[in-house]
């Protein structure tokens, strides 16, 4: 008769439960891999049907341990879609940070500075310019003040490009995102470029109504109007005043900031030995993405 070994006894028992938990692990593993695999399969296929149910993926997000920038990227498309630009822009900015790259760099990049751009409210901006351009009442620091807001939000969408290596020099962008991806963030940054542009034309031309405005018919009535006329006309001319000063302003931070810009651009060519004054190339056949 055998003699009881309990030493050996005891290694089987623990290899046993060893081999148990490890198996339990992997079925667990393959449970969690395969629902978050038919969570996302069923995201795909109901956002080719235009359809996008945020609240799948945000299960999804609860059981992804590896590469969740996947789910938040799913989630900003989203968002994006559904025309919530303030969550998209919160949502594509955690993919970036992520430190992610190739096309899902690209496309968050210009999803991201896109997203930016739609936060603005051009059709107010431009109907309020067409009736200030009307002769109709305008409230002209009002607009010049949205004019301004939009003209930050911009250069701040064409900071997300560049800080991100979707435009700029050669030596500055990001290899890792597709060819056709880096053509359609250049498209992008000079569109932004030529709106930028635009809105300056029209501070411009709201710096000129309210300079040029208003003194001939000042004089013309200082001689015999009635005490309440003068008061009416001391108030219309404190308004302009106001305008005025803040509309000169803006115009002088502009100007500032495009000769600090064209120093930069100066500055770097000088110590990269190219030519400043060297074209940029083509203008872009691409509608304005807002």
């Amino acid at each position: 008769m055998m003699e009881f070994n309990r030493k050996k006894y005891n290694i089987l028992i623990f290899l046993m439960i060893v081999m148990i938990i490890v198996c339990v692990a992997v079925f667990a593993c393959f449970a969690v891999c395969g629902t978050r695999l038919g969570l996302n399969s069923f995201f795909v296929l109901m956002s080719q049907k235009g359809e996008y149910p945020v609240d799948v993926e945000e299960k999804a997000a609860k059981i992804e341990f590896i590469d969740k920038y996947i789910t938040t990227y799913n989630l900003a498309n989203a968002e994006y879609s559904d025309r919530n630009y303030e969550d998209a822009l919160d949502l594509y900015e955690q993919v970036l940070d992520d430190n992610v790259a190739g096309s899902i760099k690209g496309r968050s990049c210009i999803n991201l500075s896109l997203s930016r751009t739609r936060t603005i409210d051009f059709d107010d901006i431009y109907e309020r310019f067409e009736d200030f351009e009307d002769g109709k009442e305008t409230d002209v620091l009002v607009l010049a003040d949205k004019i301004t807001k939009a003209i930050q939000v911009l250069e701040h969408a064409k900071e997300d490009l560049t800080d991100n290596g979707c435009v700029g020099e050669e030596d500055a962008l990001d290899r890792s995102i597709p060819e056709e991806e880096l053509k359609e963030a250049k498209r992008l940054a000079s569109d932004i470029d030529k709106e930028i542009e635009e809105l300056k034309e029209m501070l411009e031309k709201l710096n000129l109504s309210s300079g040029g405005g208003g003194s001939d018919d000042t004089d013309n009535n200082s001689g015999g109007g009635s005490g309440e006329d003068e008061d009416q006309s001391s108030g219309g001319d404190a308004r302009e005043d106001e305008v005025r000063d803040f509309l000169e302003e803006q115009q002088t931070r502009t100007k500032e900031e495009q000769e600090q810009s064209r120093s930069d651009y100066d500055e770097r060519n000088y110590w990269s030995g190219e030519d400043a004054g060297a074209g940029t190339g083509g203008e872009s056949a691409n509608p304005k993405p807002w």
